[in-house]
């Protein structure tokens, strides 16, 4: 990730308003698709096949990877369009942070 992004990290938490900084920023993540259309998009929704993530915040597996800001970069870059994030309110409950599984 460059050093133009400034992301606020909090025991492996990501703010939403850095995140939509990250996705929105003039870097060249989807770069390719980012700015033009570049099918036939007329017919329905369901007609189309939207590459996703699962866990797309893990280093590994499931069961004892990290959480990391990494591998939804690496995703993003591949072409995902739809990531995983699990989203839980702080301790405040004025905020929300993603989080694995409260971890």
């Amino acid at each position: 990730m460059s050093r133009r992004h400034h992301i606020a990290f909090t025991i492996h938490a990501l703010t939403p308003e850095d995140f939509q900084s990250y996705l929105f920023s003039d870097d060249d993540l989807n770069s390719a698709i980012r700015n033009q259309v570049y099918h036939d998009m007329m017919a329905p929704l369901s007609n189309y096949f939207i590459y996703t993530g699962h866990n797309s915040y893990l280093t590994g597996n499931q069961l004892s990877s990290e959480c990391s800001e990494v591998p939804i970069e690496k995703a993003l870059k591949r072409g995902v369009r739809v990531i995983e994030l699990d989203i839980w309110p702080n301790s405040s409950k004025d905020d929300v942070h993603v989080l694995r599984g409260r971890t």
